[in-house]
């Protein structure tokens, strides 16, 4: 081969590869932004109407940990607390990616000033957040008291399995979600060992949470262990525990298995009618690649 034309294949094959690089990184990038926009989508739509207003100007003042782990009943207590004057930071907080970076940033770094900026105007925290994080509140807020949540375990599982665990193992084929990502690791390979999908490994954990909850709350007095089953326990052992007087309204007792799966179809939808642009977005760069090489 003679050095033109040599010099000619070397150059086209530079400017494919440098091409290729090109159209992989708009890939990539399509493919976040397109995470992104789902990401917020829901929070929009479906998940900002859920979440308790905090006290405008008041400076994080946490008085109330709700720590038993996520379908245990925390939704329930989260909308008694907002009742009783403690308004609730809840998993569902966590829908918003920018809050559940922070929440990933001061659970890290357990630094007060980010539990601070957090739990801002927020009196208590429930969910994952909390079940995932206690031990260090605990130490951040010394003067909180902490609610020990649970049920039975075999419900709980089921529960757990059929709402949470369901959404988390749909099929991605954009990049998983800031909460998803967050659920993983603090979750199910850290609270549940990495095991979700195990019945028994999981509810091992579930009671391995429970007592270990139990023997870390020192003086016993700072813990209430609240269970939820065939009849809720109601405001009663709640407020005297509090020192709050009895809302007089029924205690919120939610079972919200129903509404998660209407939020798992539209997380579907939505994600689907992002995915059929991600791939329109795809098949125009197939297109102009292909006639830049025809």
């Amino acid at each position: 081969m003679d050095k033109p034309r040599q010099r000619k294949s070397n150059g086209l094959l530079k400017t494919w590869i440098l091409t290729t690089g090109r159209l992989l990184c708009k890939l990539v990038l399509a493919n976040i932004i397109c995470s992104y926009v789902v990401e917020w989508i829901m929070y929009v739509l479906l998940a900002r109407r859920l979440i308790s207003k905090p006290t405008d100007g008041q400076k994080a003042e946490l008085k109330v940990i709700i720590c038993g782990i996520p379908r245990s009943g925390s939704t329930s207590l989260k909308l008694a607390m907002d009742i009783l004057g403690f308004p609730c930071f809840h998993g569902i907080n966590l829908m918003k990616p920018t809050e559940c970076n922070l929440f990933m940033k001061a659970h890290k770094t357990g630094n007060k000033e980010d539990w601070d900026c957090l739990l801002k105007g927020y009196s208590a925290i429930a969910d994952f957040p909390a079940a995932t994080s206690y031990k260090q509140l605990m130490k951040l807020y010394p003067e909180a008291k902490v609610i020990l949540n649970i049920r039975d375990p075999h419900r709980w599982y089921k529960s757990f399995s059929e709402t949470i665990l369901k959404g988390t193992e749909a099929v991605q084929l954009l990049r998983p979600s800031t909460t998803h990502r967050c659920l993983n690791e603090l979750v199910y390979n850290g609270m549940l060992h990495g095991r979700p999908e195990d019945k028994e490994s999981s509810i091992h954990s579930y009671n391995l949470h429970t007592q270990e909850v139990m023997a870390h709350v020192h003086p016993s007095s700072k813990l209430l262990v609240y269970e939820f089953g065939d009849k809720t326990q109601g405001w009663g052992p709640l407020c005297e525990f509090l020192k709050v007087g009895i809302p007089r309204v029924p205690f919120p007792f939610s079972n919200d298995s129903e509404a998660f799966q209407k939020f798992l179809i539209a997380y579907d939808i939505i994600h689907h009618v992002v995915i059929i642009f991600y791939f329109s977005f795809l098949y125009f760069i197939a297109v102009c690649f292909i006639k830049l090489y025809a």
